[in-house]
C-alpha cells in the first residue's frame, strides 16, 4: 500500500496518499463494525489483516539485519543485463515497452520472468523461496517470519 508512479513527483505522491487512505479506511471500517476475520472473501486482504497487528511490528522493529556491502559495478545496460542473468543461470523472458510520454520525454518499462526467479503468484500466502535466486539466503531467513506480512504503517 501507498507506493506508485507517474510521470511528475506529485502525481506519484497523490497517487501514494490516496492508497494509503484507501487502505487505512477499509481497515478503519473493518475494526469499528467488529467484522471478523473469515468474513473477508479475498485471500489477500484476510491475510494482510491477520497479520497486521502490534506484535508484527514489534518483531519486525526488533529484527537485527546485517549491513549491507555495497560494491561498484558496471553500468547497466542491455548486454551487460544480459551477460549477468546467463552468469547466473537465470534464464528466462525480458519485455520492454518504451511509453511515449507529453513534452517529448519517454518511459521504458520492462519485466522479466524465470522459472529460477522468485514468482509469488498467490501473495495471500507465505513468501516462496525454493527457487535459485532465493536459495543463497533461503536458510537465513527465520521460518517464523516467512507467515507474516508486514503490517500496514
Amino acid at each position: 500500500a501507498g507506493m506508485s508512479y507517474s510521470e511528475c513527483f506529485g502525481d506519484a505522491l497523490e497517487k501514494s496518499i490516496l492508497e494509503l487512505w484507501q487502505t487505512y479506511r477499509f481497515m478503519n471500517n473493518f475494526v469499528v463494525s467488529n467484522q471478523r476475520l473469515e468474513t473477508i472473501k479475498d485471500h489477500y486482504l484476510r491475510h494482510f489483516l491477520s497479520c497486521n497487528n502490534y506484535d508484527t511490528y514489534l518483531e519486525v522493529a526488533s529484527a537485527s539485519s546485517s549491513p549491507s556491502t555495497s560494491t561498484k559495478s558496471a553500468p547497466l545496460t542491455l548486454t551487460s543485463l544480459i551477460d549477468k542473468v546467463r552468469s547466473l543461470s537465470l534464464n528466462g523472458y525480458i519485455y520492454l515497452e518504451s511509453i511515449p510520454l507529453p513534452h517529448k520525454s519517454q518511459v521504458f518499462a520492462s519485466k522479466y520472468i524465470s522459472p529460477n526467479l522468485f514468482l509469488h503468484m498467490n501473495n495471500a500466502s507465505n513468501i516462496n523461496l525454493d527457487n535459485s535466486y532465493s536459495a543463497q539466503f533461503k536458510n537465513t531467513t527465520k521460518k517464523h517470519r516467512q507467515e507474516k506480512m508486514v503490517p500496514f504503517p
